[in-house]
């Protein structure tokens, strides 16, 4: 569906700026809730490192970290760097 369709677009997208830059990167779309399936499969794959995307605007949403975010540092034994 077009959903699914967007999904493989950003990732391959992403695989691509990664590759123009030297880099060797894969990528894999999940279904299901994030802040549960990325701490879950992180594990599984034996990730060394993940890196989650937080919007935050103000001094506020800073402290109160993004909920998928939050429940991904606070789910995975993997360490997590949160860039915003």
């Amino acid at each position: 569906d077009a959903a699914e369709e967007h999904g493989r677009a950003i990732i391959d997208e992403a695989i691509e700026f990664a590759a123009e830059r030297g880099q060797t990167v894969s990528g894999e779309l999940l279904y299901g809730q994030p802040a549960k399936i990325i701490p879950e499969y992180a594990e599984k794959e034996e990730f060394d490192t993940l890196y989650v995307g937080h919007r935050g605007r103000s001094e506020r949403a800073i402290e109160l970290l993004g909920s998928v975010a939050r429940n991904v540092v606070e789910r995975t034994t993997v360490p997590v760097t949160v860039v915003r």
